[in-house]
């Protein structure tokens, strides 16, 4: 599927102390070694993927952050059928962390009282939360092309399916935000 735009951006959109106040609550949530996968196939693997990460709850301040963000790209961009949100998961890169090209499409299974629901991710926003002064490396890169967005408090949001990869950290740490928000299989 080619989509126009391929992501949407809002350049230094949050301003420096909500940014601080993020990292603040992200920094106090249970930080683990990242996964790839999902459900019973996820697993650690160093060689694509390695930084710690956390989530905030679905009903929290910073889910109510991303999906207005979401919600604006999707109504002006490509309105893709959305239903829900998932956690927002904050990332943590170190020295000579990063995660490899990847997608974020993936499907889940919701279960209602009636049946259950194939869903499937379909947009991700991102949430540069580091000054770039802090950090070294650690650029966010679509597969042929890295789109100039380093500033604190950018957001960008983009259709799940893109094939995507944050680069190494050579220098300092680098904060994000990352969120998913699902709907029922494309028509």
């Amino acid at each position: 599927m080619i989509v126009t735009p391929p992501f949407w951006f809002w350049k230094s959109e949050l301003p420096d102390s909500v940014c601080d106040a993020i990292i603040a609550e992200g920094l106090k949530l249970d930080l683990k070694e990242a996964v790839v996968g999902y459900d019973k196939e996820s697993r650690i693997d160093s060689n694509i993927r390695k930084s710690k990460t956390g989530f905030f709850s679905a009903g929290s301040w910073v889910s109510a952050i991303t999906s207005m963000y979401m919600s604006r790209a999707n109504d002006s961009a490509w309105k893709f059928g959305i239903t829900q949100s998932q956690s927002p998961q904050f990332t943590v890169y170190g020295l000579d962390e990063f995660y490899d090209f990847h997608r974020d499409e993936s499907q889940y299974d919701y279960i209602t009282e009636d049946s259950i629901q194939k869903e499937f991710r379909k947009l991700s926003v991102v949430i540069f939360i580091t000054d770039p002064n802090e950090y070294e490396g650690g650029e966010f890169e679509f597969d042929g092309f890295t789109p100039e967005i380093k500033d604190r408090g950018s957001i960008m949001v983009f259709p799940s399916f893109l094939n995507h990869r944050v680069k190494p950290v050579t220098k300092g740490i680098r904060y994000s935000i990352v969120n998913w928000f699902v709907g029922p299989p494309f028509r």
